[in-house]
């Protein structure tokens, strides 16, 4: 760029300043350095020049001018940190034209210009400094350009940054001179820029300026860059908090003691932008690939299918000598059990603790028939991308920018190029080999796979330089694909029975042995048997397993004989000969019950569910009644057709070996280790499965192929009057289309369990058919109910709510076209139908007008508006909008407020204030807040009486953190309910209530005034209360008011402490200690004596609260200890679990079985009770499935409660000793030290607590061999490239060493941990706020907040002076300490016999630098402190 064209450039930034700000670049003041800027507004500051003459003190300043002093001094910090990185490069940018513009003094001067105008309020002054902290991290970066030879590109890249800076200061000056921010009376973080869509606009431009700069630098440059690159991502840490330090505190909820949870509450309202819920927000990712895969490892018979790892294709594939391949093998050959030997080899090799080989990352997927969702390699490639963000920061970090700068992609080219091709495909941002594995693609949908086949083009362009590998599975068919669509050599295994023999012998053998019937037959037939179905199978898994379970009916050996040898070769001709059995021996009427459900299985779009499937079942009754015990069939006499899924992934085999869960009012225990293979079913047990969530599926997808197929129908058996078995496929479609549609235009009671799943795919069956396939009358009956469905507002309420944004495209629109413009439709249709259809011809997805209109009108009235997301209803008429005019709408943009509002207005209403209220909701809802408290406003003054506007705007106030304003409106809601008792207001405004008083009493910070903590507390208990009163189905108050009122509990013997320590006198007695105990008692008493459906509100309560954080389980126990009420929590317990057990919901019965052992354990003594529960549990091997969303397995859970427990009591009692750590021994055996990749010995606190019992008992050898793997593998953590897994890497370190006793190293950990002021560590003396504030820098180590599990409600960030223990890493404040040694009762449970260990307490002189560690009082590189660990433990 010219100087001339620079000064032009600059004269138009002058022009925009005027405009915004009203001032002049000539009128502004020129400081010439910061220091001269500094000066200048000291100077013009009269107020604080008076304070800094007469060296004001604490002792006789006002709290008021304290603060102001205390802000300036702030100011000035942050004008030093981001305004000398211009002072450096200012007059480089502009070149020759320095003489005249003069770019760098001017944007000092539009500065002080800014600073002037907060006029000493401290608000605004707090938002200028937030404002400074925020440009620093991007000018930071430019300090290193203190040359004058920069190339003409970077020169470019510089001017422009001024440029935006100086706009940055005007937008800024004019929001605080026009008085914006005067009319808040409480600032949010950030309040100049916070979702101002312009500010943010100009600081993404910002971002990607400094990141475009970043790519012209040297070598050299570039490595310092990485260094400071952090910075950059701290933008959306100042704006949306820090995220990546709730990703930690998550991360360390599954090894630190329960206090650790009460940071998560602190920060409940900040969880939602955690990364793994960006990730998943972003990109929806199923349960269905880990289900699949925990469904196969529970099936996989040991070392069936290691064959693979020795093949050299694998082998190279592996090791990068090619990037693709293709494993293929023909129907039931196993192909999936490969996939998961794959998987497992990956991870032995590139995930397992101590291996040295590069890290890896894995994705997967399994496509599946039978649901249209696993079919997609647009949802494959969602899982994928999910799956490797979980265990590669760099790539979520990818993701996250590409969606922060673009829509969501949507589509499988836009998610392909985005997401995968922009980070392994090119530069060299992907750093880990990431290996993707697509097992059953043959089933994926034929153009999606045609369509990726051709973009794996790219691994041949990218060639050695990606570190991306991708390995397809599937049937041989489809390999001429493969060859046509890449253009390079694939490597290639292919399953056939040299290879998989083995695996086939095993599962045969298994089977035999599994069978009830055919394991009791003579040896001779056993073996007979054995090699008949070896030499026939033909390497088929799937024609093994039709052919046991043939056999398994048998009742004599003769007959197993003639069965065995009639069998057919074949997967199709052994179905045939399947079906042509069941002909034989089935009635008419249960013949066609079973094709009914062939039909509906083969034909459904996603898994039907039990439920669904009878309704289904009844509804093509002739007599309307259902299938009598419906499981029971589908699990024993059809059981080699279907395989039911639960949500607790237990098995048919596993529910038949299951025994007993409470007899004569105790918990006796389940068991659930049936025997890999072909299980023999035919046992009586009554499985009554959840018939809402548990679904149904074909055994193996050969069977949607063959029933799918329009040349296989029916087979009907040799003889007369035998019935016809199998799916005319023909005839299905056709009733399957109808009955959705009829469902949707004449909805009946009957029908409710199936109308969800006819309005999610009414559409795609009608797509199977044509209509010409119809009989005339059923063609125009859908046809005319197609009509009525576009245009009747009544059936529009019916279906159109199950549509997305997504459905409404001119595609869709054709399809329906297809039937409304059939002639014989039209010559049926009114006059007016007929001509609505014709004008739609040209156009058609015109067809969607009407339902557009009824969506503006669900949205923006009130009477019209429902449960309906209003975000929803908006983006999918923007959608259309947009569509209508020839758009392609990929993936999900961010519609701006103007978008908003334009289509809002679109459709002509009233616009009254609920129709100001429902647009500023949904500006609210896509971030653009200025526009919606404008919306808010206009809906307020037209209608003051409005409350849901209030209640709207105290939401998003709670969003803000303006905790006092919420309130105000909220409580201005309640005094209006009391004052008229025709306004009703429900328990949710109490719960916000509640919680806006929580956050503003852990604000108050550790030191604050305890008084005034308490009775903000109590102003929340007394909400929660309020909640209860307004609505009992909610539990959430239940939780938080056990929270305060212990607390409180532990708040009143502190200030008691406190109290003696003054000299003050105390009042006698220790009941008033203990009345909120009384009041928790009180409040699980209140639930018991409330009833809903077949329980009490307090079964209910405990059921949803089965995953709620160990505290609140301790604390309910010990309340009903100092209450004496013991005996009766543990009846209600045991009700739950009854509960629970009763309606099989096997998840929740092991997770309050958990809960019911810890009381025996810790409150009643019973030692032998809660093993027993545990060791139930981790034996059951309970998977949830993902749906459940549980926060950990309850066998991990069980597994941390033994081995707490244990460590507890061996060294509370040294006779007790021997018997506990050989319990612990015993199950790290079995469940801790297993190599087939699983996840465990990482997830399960057991082999801690061993190692730790071995070290303090002089086993050290012992105890560094268990924790030694942890050393390694934190190690190589922290010595890769990804910062921000680091806290990972620590907490590994923190814990093993804790483990093994090196203090040392520990005390350097948790000393490291802690925030930097201009690059020195911040000691404990030093002023400490109460969030990680953008005045700290982070070091080496991320900050995390500690709690106190003393459960005080102390908290920091600063972690000197805390004691541990360092038999369970509980952190203790100063005051719980001295109550522990005091012989207080805590509620996690810890003991002054364990010794307890003091953090260090630094002081000024060994504040070290930022990259250093401290240990044993001397500092070192990070580098070398890691070099030092290696060398101690040789790893």
């Amino acid at each position: 760029m010219a100087d001339s064209q620079f000064a032009s450039i600059w004269q138009d930034a002058g022009d925009r300043y005027i405009q915004l700000t009203g001032k002049s670049l000539k009128d502004l003041p020129m400081p010439q350095t910061v220091e001269d800027l500094k000066k200048s507004v000291e100077w013009q500051n009269e107020q604080f020049k008076h304070f800094r003459e007469k060296k004001v003190s604490q002792s006789n300043a006002t709290g008021s001018q304290m603060r102001l002093i205390a802000v300036k001094q702030k100011i000035f910090s942050a004008l030093n940190q981001a305004l000398d990185p211009i002072e450096s490069i200012g007059n480089m940018a502009s070149g020759a034209a320095t003489a005249v513009y003069q770019p760098a003094q001017q944007v000092f001067g539009a500065a002080m210009q800014l600073v002037t105008a907060a006029r000493n309020v401290s608000a605004e002054l707090d938002a200028v400094v937030d404002l400074l902290e925020m440009l620093k991290d991007f000018t930071v970066r430019l300090a290193v350009y203190k040359r004058e030879d920069l190339s003409s590109e970077l020169r470019t890249k510089l001017k422009d940054v001024l440029i935006i800076v100086m706009e940055v200061f005007a937008r800024s000056l004019k929001k605080i001179s026009d008085g914006t921010l005067g009319r808040i009376k409480a600032f949010t973080k950030n309040a100049l820029v916070h979702k101002d869509n312009a500010m943010q606009g100009l600081l993404e431009r910002l971002s990607k300026l400094t990141l475009a700069e970043d790519r012209l630098v040297s070598a050299e440059t570039l490595v310092e860059g990485r260094q400071t690159a952090r910075a950059v991502k701290s933008v959306q840490t100042s704006v949306d908090g820090n995220t990546a330090q709730l990703s930690q505190i998550s991360h360390s909820m599954n090894r630190t003691s329960a206090g650790v949870d009460q940071v998560l509450d602190s920060f409940e309202d900040l969880r939602e932008e955690s990364r793994s819920s960006l990730l998943k927000k972003t990109l929806e990712p199923s349960p269905s690939a880990h289900d699949r895969l925990d469904e196969i490892q529970r099936q996989h018979i040991p070392n069936s299918g290691d064959w693979i790892r020795a093949e050299e294709p694998l082998q190279s594939w592996i090791a990068s000598k090619t990037k693709f391949l293709w494993v293929s093998g023909h129907p039931g050959s196993g192909k999936s059990f490969l996939t998961y030997s794959i998987i497992t080899y990956l991870r032995e090799l590139h995930q397992q603790p101590g291996n040295t080989m590069p890290r890896s990352s894995l994705g997967f997927f399994f496509f599946r028939n039978g649901d249209q969702q696993m079919r997609s390699f647009e949802q494959a490639l969602r899982d994928v991308a999910y799956q490797i963000a979980q265990t590669n920061p760099a790539f979520a970090k990818h993701i996250a920018k590409v969606v922060e700068d673009h829509p969501v992609p949507a589509s499988l080219r836009s998610i392909w190029y985005r997401l995968f091709k922009e980070y392994f495909l090119r530069g060299d941002l992907a750093e880990k080999p990431t290996f993707v594995l697509l097992d059953g693609v043959d089933e994926a949908l034929a153009e999606d796979r045609l369509t990726f086949l051709g973009l794996l083009r790219d691994l041949k362009t990218a060639g050695s330089n990606t570190k991306l590998h991708v390995c397809m599975i599937g049937r041989p068919e489809i390999g001429q694909e493969i060859s046509n669509h890449l253009d390079f050599s694939a490597c290639s295994i292919y399953v056939d029975p040299t290879k998989n023999g083995k695996d086939v012998q095993r599962f045969v053998e298994r089977s035999i042995e599994n069978s009830r019937v055919l394991n009791r037959v003579s040896e001779s037939l056993k073996q007979e048997i054995f090699e008949t179905l070896y030499a026939k199978a033909e390497a088929m898994f799937l024609w093994v397993r039709l052919m046991i379970a043939e056999l398994s009916k048998k009742s004599r050996e003769s007959a197993i004989r003639e069965a065995l040898h009639k069998a057919p070769k074949g997967l199709n001709d052994m179905l045939r000969h399947v079906l042509e059995g069941f002909s034989a021996t089935l009635t008419e009427e249960d013949a066609d019950d079973l094709n009914n459900m062939l039909a509906c299985v083969a034909l459904a779009k996603r898994p039907l569910t039990l439920g669904e499937l009878n309704a289904m079942l009844r509804l093509r009754s002739a007599n309307g009644d259902g299938v009598i015990y419906l499981e029971g069939k589908l699990r024993k006499q059809f059981a080699s057709f279907f395989v039911l899924t639960r949500e607790d992934n237990l098995t048919t085999a596993n529910l038949q070996n299951r025994r007993g869960y409470l007899e004569a009012n105790d918990f006796v225990h389940w068991v659930s280790e049936a025997d890999e293979g072909m299980s023999d079913v035919e046992n009586e047990t009554n499985f009554n499965s959840n018939p809402d969530t548990t679904t149904i599926s074909f055994t193996h997808d050969s069977l949607f192929h063959f029933f799918r197929d329009r040349t296989e129908g029916t087979v009907t058996a040799p003889g007369d009057n035998h019935p016809a078995v199998g799916v005319d496929l023909a005839e299905a479609q056709r009733e399957v289309a109808k009955a959705c549609i009829n469902m949707i235009v004449r909805p009946t009671k009957e029908n409710d369990r199936l109308l969800p799943y006819a309005k999610d795919y009414w559409n795609e069956h009608l797509a199977d058919v044509q209509p010409n396939l119809f009989e005339l009358s059923d063609k125009i009956a859908i046809g005319k109910a197609l009509a009525n469905m576009l245009q009747d507002s009544a059936l529009m309420e019916v279906w159109c709510g199950a549509k997305s944004h997504a459905y409404f495209k001119p595609k869709d629109a054709e399809v329906l076209l297809l039937w409304l413009n059939d002639q014989d439709v039209l010559n049926a249709s009114s006059w007016i139908t007929f001509f609505w259809i014709q004008a739609m011809r040209w156009n058609p997805i015109e067809l969607f007008e009407p339902t557009m209109r009824f969506h503006a009108k669900k949205w923006l009235t009130p009477v019209f508006n429902t449960t309906w997301n209003e975000s929803n209803l908006m983006r999918t008429i923007f959608h259309y909008r947009k569509r209508k005019t020839g758009h392609v709408v990929d993936g999900l943009p961010k519609p701006s407020a103007e978008d908003v509002i334009a289509t809002a207005e679109w459709f002509i209403l009233w616009k009254n204030s609920d129709w100001y209220r429902h647009v500023g909701r949904v500006l609210e809802d896509f971030g653009h807040l200025k526009a919606a408290s404008e919306y808010y406003s206009k809906a307020q003054k037209l209608d003051p009486s409005n409350i849901n506007v209030s209640t709207d705007i105290s939401k998003m106030y709670v969003g803000q953190r303006k905790f006092k304003e919420a309130l105000e409106l909220d409580a201005a809601v309640v005094k209006r309910a009391e004052n008229d008792n025709t306004f009703t207001i429900g328990n949710a405004i109490f719960n916000r209530m509640a919680g806006c008083y929580e956050k503003l009493a852990y604000d108050i910070g550790t030191n604050g005034n305890l008084e005034e903590k308490n009775s903000l507390l109590s102003s929340a208990l007394d909400n929660y209360k309020k909640a209860f009163s307004h609505g009992k189905s909610n539990f959430y108050w239940v939780q938080g008011a056990v929270k305060i009122l212990h607390r409180l509990c532990n708040h009143e013997e502190t200030l008691r402490s406190k109290d003696q320590v003054d000299g003050k006198q105390t009042e006698p007695g220790h009941s008033a200690m203990r009345e909120p105990y009384k009041d928790i008692i009180d409040v699980l008493r209140s639930l018991d004596d409330s009833t809903v459906d077949d329980t009490t509100q307090l079964v209910k309560c405990l059921l949803e609260k089965r995953n709620a954080d160990d505290t609140f389980w301790r604390v309910i126990s010990l309340a009903a200890v100092e209450q004496q009420q013991l005996p009766w929590l543990e009846g209600k317990y045991k009700e739950a679990l009854a509960h629970a057990e009763k309606h099989m919901h096997t998840v929740a019965s092991a997770q309050l079985a958990i809960a019911l052992g810890w009381l025996y354990a810790f409150r009643a003594g019973e030692e032998s009770r809660a093993m027993q529960i545990w060791e139930a549990v981790a034996k059951a091997k309970i998977q949830p499935t993902a749906v459940t969303n549980a926060q950990t397995t309850p066998q991990l859970a069980a597994l941390n409660n033994i081995g707490h427990y244990c460590l507890f009591k061996a060294v509370g009692e040294d006779q007790l000793a021997e018997p506990h750590v050989a319990k612990m021994e015993k199950l790290f055996s079995k469940y801790c030290t297993n190599t087939n990749g699983d996840s465990m010995l990482v997830e399960t606190s057991l082999p801690r607590f061993l190692a730790t019992w071995y070290h303090q008992n002089g086993r050290h050898e012992d105890a560094l061999g268990i924790v030694k793997p942890y050393i390694i593998e934190g190690l190589a953590i922290l010595s890769d490239d990804d910062p921000e897994n680091d806290f990972q890497g620590y907490g590994y370190l923190a814990d093993t060493l804790l483990a093994i006793g090196d203090y040392s190293n520990v005390f350097s950990i948790f000393h490291a941990m802690r925030p930097y002021r201009n690059g020195q560590a911040v000691i404990k003396s030093d002023s400490e706020p109460t969030f990680v504030s953008d005045e700290y820098d982070l070091g080496m180590v991320p900050v995390e907040e500690w709690s106190c599990v003393g459960n005080c409600g102390a908290t920091g960030k600063i972690y000197d002076g805390l004691y541990m223990c360092p038999y369970d890493d509980s952190l203790l404040c100063e005051q719980c300490h001295m109550r522990l040694i005091d012989g207080k009762s805590l509620p996690n449970i810890c003991s002054k016999r364990h010794g307890l260990i003091q953090i260090p307490i630094l002081s000024p002189e060994q504040a070290f630098k930022k990259g250093e560690m401290l240990v044993d009082g001397q500092t070192m590189s990070f580098e070398d402190w890691k070099a030092s660990l290696r060398t101690k433990y040789n790893a």
